[in-house]
């Protein structure tokens, strides 16, 4: 198992730092360009427990597909997503009127000869993680846009 923990603290609202979050449609403007698309079921209607999340990205090399179930929700707060292999979870604390605490985690399970590579997995996967709330930070404290479109 690769397990990967990242905390930010952001000067934003709460409200402000979740919406940003889950705003799939947008999250170009700030997510690494690894992430090639971000997308959720819209038949789901709002954000909540059961909806479908899906995200394609390049992984060493490769373009790549995963759907996640939101398996817990609480608006501004937390949202847990995972399917058999992956399990994402964000926590937003506020921390004043506009300062906040961003707390994320991932573990993957990693199975097979895959297995072998853990260490070097994680580490890739702590550059994105890092990389990817960096650039959420300056996009929500300066503007500053990684992407113009997907």
């Amino acid at each position: 198992m690769v397990k990967v923990v990242h905390n930010l603290t952001f000067q934003v609202p709460a409200s402000r730092l979740f919406a940003a979050l889950f705003d799939y449609e947008h999250s170009y403007r700030w997510q690494t360009i690894e992430v090639l698309k971000e997308w959720r079921d819209p038949e789901d209607g709002p954000i909540k427990v059961g909806t479908r999340v899906y995200q394609k990205r390049i992984f060493n090399g490769k373009p790549i597909e995963s759907l996640n179930i939101i398996t817990a929700f609480e608006q501004d707060r937390r949202v847990v997503a995972q399917n058999p292999a992956t399990r994402v979870e964000y926590q937003v604390a506020p921390l004043g009127e506009n300062e906040t605490r961003l707390d994320f985690s991932i573990n993957l399970k990693i199975k097979g000869i895959a297995a072998l590579f853990g260490p070097l997995i994680g580490r890739g996967l702590q550059k994105d993680v890092v990389e990817r709330f960096q650039n959420l930070k300056r996009y929500l404290e300066y503007g500053e846009s990684c992407r113009r479109s997907w």
